[in-house]
């Protein structure tokens, strides 16, 4: 994914859950989307992720060769199921979003790498690919289920 796909894709991604998040009745996002988890529950997973991910290009930006352990994203969600806000979910994906394309905007940081405990090396710009995509899929399901109008 090139520079301005990745950027565009993360930010249109921001600003369609937050404007999910503002016309969807909190009822309807805390209904299960799928196995046990709820709409909820997957854009706090989203925020969670993109939290994460952009934690992981800062060190790959700032440190040499810094290592990364894997992460239960499932054990994550139900850590964190009940105690979640929709809109505090949508801002932090804004704001680490954001942050993965500003971490990203200095020269050479894309290529600047670390050591994945399950992947082995990775890239600050494949961990960001990862993100928008992985965004993404969950962005379409979301937009699925609650349509504009």
């Amino acid at each position: 994914m090139d520079r301005d796909d990745r950027a565009f894709s993360l930010m249109d991604d921001a600003a369609t859950i937050s404007a999910i998040v503002r016309r969807v009745p909190a009822a309807r996002l805390t209904a299960i989307a799928f196995a046990d988890w709820t709409w909820l529950d997957l854009i706090g997973h989203v925020a969670d992720t993109a939290e994460l991910f952009a934690e992981r290009v800062r060190r790959c930006v700032e440190e040499s060769d810094p290592s990364f352990p894997d992460r239960d994203t499932d054990a994550w969600v139900r850590e964190r199921r009940g105690s979640r806000d929709a809109a505090e979910c949508a801002a932090r994906i804004a704001a680490e979003h954001m942050r993965l394309v500003r971490l990203l905007d200095a020269p050479g940081a894309p290529e600047r790498s670390g050591t994945h405990s399950t992947h082995g090396r990775v890239t600050a710009g494949q961990l960001a690919d990862y993100q928008a995509r992985h965004s993404r899929e969950h962005v379409r399901e979301l937009q699925a289920a609650f349509p504009p109008g």
